[in-house]
C-alpha cells in the first residue's frame, strides 16, 4: 500500500521541499485512498495523481525547436545557496519515512508548484514515487536517492544533478547540463536536451529520445548516455570514461574518444534502456557506441 501527500512547494526557498515533505509525512497529512489514506500504489501510474497532464514539450517556458542546444531555460535563479540546497534535508527525510510504517507505507509525494519553479524536489529520498504536474526549473529533482520521480512538463538546468539512483521521467524536454555529475540511477528525457548533456557524469544512465545540444558527455567519468537523436558539436569532449550510443548524427566528434564495435553487453543494456524509453527495440541496430581509447 502507499500512503499520498500532496504539497504545494512553489512558494518554498530552496531546500525547503524535501523539508517540507519530512514535516507532511511525520504529522501525517494524507490525501486520498481510505479513511487511513491508503491507496492500492498498483494503481498509481503517470499523471494519475490529480495533478494535470502536460504532453511532452507543451508545457513550461522551454520549447524544443527541433535543434540541438536551442531548449530555453524553464528556470530562474540559481545562487550559491540554490546550488547547495539540493544536499540539504534527506536525513530527516529518511528519517520521517522510517517513522511512517516502514517498507509497507511506501509514500507517493505529489509537488504541485507553477511552471519554472527552481528545486523542485531536490534531496528526496525513499519514497514510492514523487510527481509533479507542471515543468520545472533549475536543479529538479537534485540529489535524489531511490525515488520515481516524473516531471509532466519540462525541466531546467541541472535537471538531476548528483541522483544517486532511482529512476527520473521528463515527459518533455530538459536545458544545459543534465545529470550532470550523477553517481547512479536512470534519467530518461522523452524530448531533448540542451548542451553539456552528461557533463562529468559519475555512473548513471541517461537517455534522451531526442536530440542533445553541444559537449554531450564532457568530461564523462563513467556510466552511459544514450541519445536517441543528432548530437551538436563536440560529441565526448574530455571524456574520461563510460559510453556514449548515438542513433542519429554528431555535427563534429571529440578527437578524445573513438567509435567501439557494438558487443553483445552494449545490446544488452541498450536493449533494456530503449524498452524503458518506449523506443522499438529494431532501432537497436541503428545505435554506433563512442568510448576513450584503450
Amino acid at each position: 500500500m502507499a500512503r499520498i501527500i500532496e504539497l504545494r512547494v512553489d512558494q518554498l526557498e530552496p531546500g525547503q521541499v524535501v523539508h517540507a515533505v519530512a514535516r507532511a509525512i511525520a504529522r501525517g497529512d494524507w490525501v486520498r485512498g481510505g479513511a487511513d489514506g491508503q491507496i492500492d500504489a498498483s494503481k498509481l501510474g503517470p499523471g494519475q495523481a490529480g495533478t494535470g497532464q502536460a504532453g511532452a514539450g507543451q508545457a513550461g517556458t522551454g520549447q524544443a525547436s527541433g535543434q540541438p542546444g536551442a531548449i530555453q531555460q524553464a528556470g530562474g535563479h540559481q545562487g550559491e545557496d540554490g546550488q547547495r540546497a539540493y544536499s540539504q534535508g534527506a536525513a530527516s527525510l529518511g528519517a520521517s519515512n522510517q517513522a511512517s510504517g516502514g517498507d509497507d507505507d511506501a509514500i507517493y509525494v505529489v509537488l504541485l508548484t507553477t511552471q519554472g519553479c527552481d528545486f523542485v524536489g531536490c534531496g528526496l529520498k525513499d519514497l514510492l514515487k514523487a510527481e509533479t504536474g507542471a515543468s520545472v526549473g533549475a536543479y529538479g529533482f537534485a540529489n535524489t536517492d531511490n525515488c520515481e520521480c516524473v516531471v509532466q512538463g519540462n525541466a531546467g538546468d541541472y535537471f538531476g544533478h548528483s541522483q544517486v539512483s532511482g529512476t527520473l521521467t521528463v515527459m518533455g524536454s530538459v536545458s544545459d547540463s543534465l545529470g550532470a555529475m550523477a553517481i547512479g540511477g536512470l534519467n530518461v528525457v522523452l524530448g531533448d536536451a540542451g548542451n553539456r548533456a552528461g557533463v562529468s557524469l559519475r555512473g548513471a544512465d541517461l537517455l534522451v529520445r531526442g536530440d542533445v545540444g553541444s559537449h554531450a558527455g564532457y568530461r564523462m567519468e563513467s556510466g552511459t548516455l544514450v541519445i536517441g537523436g543528432n548530437a551538436g558539436p563536440n560529441l565526448g569532449a574530455q571524456m574520461r570514461g563510460g559510453s556514449i550510443y548515438i542513433r542519429g548524427e554528431a555535427q563534429s566528434i571529440s578527437s578524445d574518444i573513438e567509435e567501439a564495435r557494438l558487443r553483445e553487453p552494449d545490446r544488452l543494456k541498450l536493449s533494456l534502456l530503449l524498452m524503458k524509453a518506449g523506443i522499438r527495440a529494431s532501432a537497436l541496430k541503428e545505435f554506433r557506441v563512442y568510448r576513450k581509447p584503450d
